[in-house]
């Protein structure tokens, strides 16, 4: 059982990650595997309030 505010992210290991690293991890993942993301068209939208 978990106490509140608690999880079983691995932080220490995330952070020593490189980026070659986090692409490895995406690719071997399942659901991004292979995707493709053309961040050329990306834009940042913020909410109105």
């Amino acid at each position: 059982m978990q106490l509140r505010g608690e999880d079983k992210s691995d932080w220490k290991g995330a952070a020593a990650l490189s980026s070659k690293g986090v692409d490895a991890a995406i690719a071997d993942g399942g659901d991004e595997a292979g995707m493709q993301i053309d961040w050329s068209t990306a834009s940042g939208e913020l909410p109105r309030p």
